[in-house]
């Protein structure tokens, strides 16, 4: 009885187990075997930072509730909305249709806008970089977690990928962060899709939805690369 026991319970763990890293990314085998535009896999592992070369720097100053906008090179979805400009907030982090000087509280409802939080608090930020190609734009954030200390304490860079209104990817890449513990998921103006929290520095995360951005999945410890694509 003992045996069966044993057994029965290792087979539990092992479908488990499968059913965590398999079954919720069929969509992946999908869109791998896609023949044109940018085709999204799935990868185990955490990325590195990328770094700044052939970047464009867009601030170089220290800013306390501040944004700014970048210009994406096509629609990303959400809330099953398209956006193309989004603002870079100082306060970590990112809103669709307008910048914001937000600092507190800051969670699902606030800032009243759709957004994403990266560890979101009343910070700053001296340098914020953009660089974007035709199937993807990456921000690279650098700034402070305490909005009097003009000092670098947090780096995250955030990359979105070119997507069809039924599929959204994004890969962020965190370096140190000063306030892991700060909200971190994506939210309309007042209701969070999916949340990921406390942050792990040094790390990266894949974000996807499968229904134009409504629903949401966070990934942590797992990377986005292309086939037939340089990103």
């Amino acid at each position: 009885m003992k045996k069966v026991f044993i057994y029965f319970m290792i087979s539990l763990s092992f479908t488990h187990s499968k059913a965590q890293v398999f079954i919720p990314f069929s969509h992946w085998a999908e869109r791998k075997n896609c023949t044109s535009g940018f085709c999204p896999i799935l990868t185990i592992g955490s990325a590195a930072l990328a770094g700044t070369a052939g970047m464009t720097q867009i601030v170089n100053t220290c800013v306390d509730d501040g944004s700014v906008i970048v210009n994406f090179p096509f629609d990303f979805y959400l809330n099953n909305t398209a956006y193309n400009n989004w603002y870079i907030g100082s306060n970590l982090y990112i809103t669709a249709g307008a910048g914001s000087s937000v600092y507190s509280p800051l969670n699902a409802s606030s800032p009243a806008l759709p957004k994403f939080h990266f560890g979101s608090s009343d910070a700053n930020y001296q340098k914020v970089y953009s660089k974007s190609g035709t199937n993807y734009i990456r921000v690279r954030y650098e700034g402070n977690s305490a909005y009097g200390t003009c000092s670098v304490n947090t780096i995250y860079e955030v990359t979105f990928y070119r997507t069809t209104l039924n599929y959204q990817y994004i890969q962020v890449v965190f370096g140190a962060h000063g306030n892991v513990g700060g909200p971190f998921g994506m939210a309309n103006a007042s209701t969070y899709y999916a949340t990921a929290t406390p942050i792990v520095a040094n790390s990266s995360y894949v974000l996807y939805s499968t229904n134009g951005g409504v629903t949401w999945t966070i990934l942590q410890g797992y990377s986005i690369t292309g086939t037939g694509t340089t990103i």
